[in-house]
């Protein structure tokens, strides 16, 4: 569960089903805990409860405050300063749902259907292998589709 800011209402900003994550034992021993290798990464059954209030969004501020609003620089790495390695492969989110009221408002909420995020290799395909800026890129993802569909 991912909490709202504060100054919302909702309970939470999102919230996930499942949560399912395939780490390589074998890498892990063999380089002495050096190399970190999630072979799969699997997310599913994920609410999101977007709320507008007059000047930002729930998901707004929580972008802002993590420091992945879409500012900075590209967010790739050697493994995140401590000479370690993280490998990130097949990512999967699904089954995502958001839905949006106004927060100053006791507005009727509407929700839609997230589309799907999926990557066969994710630190191959994006470059990423520091674990901030994977979960950064993970939850801005998901939260901007999310927003995009509720603005």
């Amino acid at each position: 569960e991912i909490s709202n800011p504060p100054g919302y209402r909702g309970d939470f900003l999102a919230v996930a089903n499942m949560l399912y994550f395939d780490v390589n034992m074998a890498t892990l021993i063999f380089s002495l805990g050096r190399h970190i290798r999630i072979d799969s990464l699997i997310v599913s059954g994920v609410r999101i409860n977007y709320e507008q209030s007059f000047t930002s969004s729930n998901i707004q501020d929580l972008l802002d405050r993590l420091g992945v609003s879409g500012k900075g620089g590209d967010g790739g790495g050697d493994g995140g300063g401590q000479g370690g390695r993280f490998d990130l492969h097949k990512v999967i989110i699904k089954d995502v749902k958001a839905q949006a009221a106004m927060s100053f408002l006791n507005s009727a909420k509407m929700t839609v259907s997230v589309p799907d995020v999926q990557y066969e290799n994710f630190s191959g395909e994006t470059g990423i292998t520091m674990v901030d800026n994977i979960v950064d890129l993970l939850v801005k993802t998901v939260l901007n589709s999310a927003s995009s569909l509720l603005r």
